[in-house]
């Protein structure tokens, strides 16, 4: 209740951004790099290839980049996130 799944293909990095809920992200296809922090900590990495999931908590910073094209399913809290920076 109050989740929304969606199914993504990108080929662009996600801008950073919070979400006010837990987030699930799953590449269905693809490579990507999640990148996440806490605010003012520094950024880490993970590589995640096809089949590889990765949760966040709500209040922590993160963004995606995909190494060329990927497909993802996200399911997050389905009242929003809240950009942090376009960069």
């Amino acid at each position: 209740d109050g989740l929304a799944a969606s199914i993504h293909w990108t080929d662009t990095a996600y801008p950073w951004h919070v979400n006010d809920g837990a987030e699930l992200f799953v590449v269905l296809a693809g490579t990507v790099d999640m990148h996440w922090r806490r605010p003012g900590g520094e950024a880490k990495v993970a590589t995640l290839g096809t089949g590889d999931a990765w949760s966040g908590e709500p209040g922590l910073e993160h963004r995606a980049v995909p190494h060329g094209e990927a497909r993802v399913l996200v399911v997050e809290a389905s009242f929003g996130d809240t950009l942090v920076d376009a960069g």
